[in-house]
């Protein structure tokens, strides 16, 4: 149980940078937000459809490579680090679009 919380904030945490990254650089990028709102006829759909790809793939992938148990300390770290990138995803995007908007 312990290997899938890890993996699970993992997986998580690299959800979010992806969805951060795509989310800003479609805003600079206008080809690349027509091809993802060509993808599934919105891009805010296509972003999600790669997140519920990505989430399950890298879960799988750290579960897998990650050979022995795991400690409650690196469990602890790596939902901090969760936060973390939750917050300055967060931070990220309303400050692109405020000064996207300003």
């Amino acid at each position: 149980m312990k290997k899938l919380i890890y993996s699970s904030a993992v997986s998580a945490s690299v959800s979010v940078v992806a969805v951060t990254a795509v989310t800003i650089w479609a805003e600079l990028a206008p080809n690349l937000k027509n091809f993802l709102a060509g993808v599934t006829g919105h891009h805010w759909i296509t972003k999600s459809l790669m997140v519920i790809i990505l989430f399950p793939l890298v879960l799988g992938l750290v579960r897998g490579f990650t050979r022995k148990e795991v400690s409650d300390d690196k469990i602890a770290r790596s939902l901090w680090a969760l936060i973390a990138v939750v917050l300055i995803g967060f931070v990220a995007i309303v400050g692109f679009y405020a000064w996207h908007y300003f």
